[in-house]
């Protein structure tokens, strides 16, 4: 259940991973989740980046949600599975429905793409005059 509402509560999730050993549970479930993550909530911006074992950055899921103040977290994914990532990534989902939302006044406020159906009013291509 929590996946379908994921797009209530978050508005980005950017992965930067290592290829290490000790993060192949994360990478595990990004290879099995995402798919079916990025279906059920196509209004959610998500990111994958492949770090070098090299580099300092520290191998970490970002959280955005879409709250009135765009708060922000990091979970540290070295050392968790892919299981154990999920139930932190499940509490902020849960915790990121709890978060005040912002008054939208206009349809420009909303971060839902225009429907393919209506894009036909706003969007001119060159080829409909034909």
């Amino acid at each position: 259940m929590w996946r379908a509402s994921l797009n209530n509560s978050v508005k980005q999730l950017r992965f930067v991973l290592k290829q290490g050993p000790e993060h192949s549970g994360v990478w595990s479930f990004v290879k099995a989740e995402m798919p079916t993550l990025r279906m059920l909530n196509q209004n959610t911006f998500f990111s994958v980046t492949e770090l070098n074992d090299s580099f300092e950055t520290p191998s970490a899921c970002h959280i955005i949600y879409g709250d009135k103040g765009l708060n922000t977290e990091e979970i540290n994914t070295a050392g968790l599975s892919s299981k154990e990532f999920e139930e932190l990534l499940k509490s902020k989902v849960e915790y990121g429905l709890t978060l005040e939302r912002g008054e939208i006044k206009n349809n420009a406020d909303r971060s839902l793409p225009t429907p393919i159906v209506e894009a036909g009013k706003y969007v001119k291509h060159l080829d409909d005059a034909f």
